[in-house]
């Protein structure tokens, strides 16, 4: 695939900018992989604790004493309307 670089247009009124797919393309890859890697790396890296790669610490005493459960995520049926907008 090819990364074309160029800049937007000066006045896009009535206009149909293009918007590139190459992010879109390679983000569910990597969430299916690194979702919860990356979210507690953020964290940990908030608190201050190391981690080191692809190991998990137990946490004590989460959301003030709360019981954390685990539910299905949430399953988007419709897009963003980035790409779906109707154009005049």
């Amino acid at each position: 695939m090819q990364h074309v670089q160029r800049l937007f247009p000066v006045a896009a009124i009535y206009q149909v900018v293009p918007v590139g797919d190459d992010v879109v393309d390679r983000t569910a890859v990597v969430a299916e992989r690194n979702a919860a890697v990356h979210t507690a790396r953020t964290l940990l890296f908030s608190l201050g604790i190391a981690q080191m790669r692809d190991e998990f610490l137990i946490m004590l005493q989460t959301l003030l004493d709360r019981r954390v459960t685990f539910t299905d995520a949430i399953k988007f049926h419709e897009s963003g309307w980035l790409t779906h907008d109707e154009h005049p």
